[in-house]
């Protein structure tokens, strides 16, 4: 099942004592960027690459290199965290939802970023759509670790630890790494953005101020 053994954790409605139950969290908030992804960014990033030019690649300096790969290691750990879950939820019959969409994300995000780093996709357009997803993804996860801390109050104060194989303590320091996780790539990839919005404008500058040399190179080698 979706929510199995879920009464613990707030039924299967979406509120419960005025927080969200994980089974909505679960089911319908947490998949939410991924379906979003699928059926909107993941399309238009399609679409746009057929008219994407690709850029010359330029030997990024060390520290941007540095941060890219601690940024692709960090994706890698979150993969193995969201996997974790999912397996632990499945081996405590508590009831994996749908947070299998949430590894589906992860894969397609990989592929973006090899997209990007290929320079097959648009910069800014890969960087916009992964703040977005990002973004999204880190509020849904706090509501998660919020639902989480509450349920693990009320049940502490009823001599409840949850499921053995998944104690509620584990379980909510599993959702804390994934949120810290989140909070990572959204501001990297947010000051990613930024600095390329920075960045564009000087050096389309640049390359018109280029262009009228160029020209008058060009008309003086065909007058001699």
């Amino acid at each position: 099942m979706l929510c199995n053994n879920n009464v613990r954790t707030g039924g299967f409605g979406p509120m419960a004592n005025s927080h969200l139950t994980t089974c909505f969290v679960d089911v319908i908030l947490l998949p939410l960027p991924t379906w979003l992804l699928l059926l909107f960014g993941l399309p238009f990033l399609v679409i746009s690459s057929r008219h994407h030019i690709p850029s010359p690649r330029s030997c990024a300096r060390l520290p941007f290199r540095i941060l890219a790969s601690i940024y692709t290691v960090l994706v890698v750990a979150l993969l193995a965290m969201q996997v974790l879950e999912i397996v632990r939820l499945a081996l405590s019959d508590s009831g994996v939802g749908l947070t299998p969409f949430e590894v589906v994300g992860t894969l397609v995000v990989f592929a973006l970023l090899w997209a990007r780093a290929k320079g097959r996709m648009g910069e800014k357009k890969v960087g916009g759509v992964l703040v977005v997803y990002w973004a999204l993804l880190l509020a849904f996860q706090a509501a998660k670790v919020d639902t989480l801390v509450v349920v693990e109050k009320a049940a502490k104060a009823m001599g409840d630890k949850g499921p053995s194989k998944y104690p509620n303590s584990d379980k909510s320091l599993d959702n804390y790494v994934i949120l810290g996780l989140y909070a990572v790539f959204f501001i990297y990839e947010g000051i990613r953005l930024l600095r390329k919005k920075q960045t564009t404008p000087l050096a389309s500058e640049s390359m018109g101020m280029n262009e009228p040399m160029m020209s008058k190179e060009g008309t003086r080698r065909t007058e001699a």
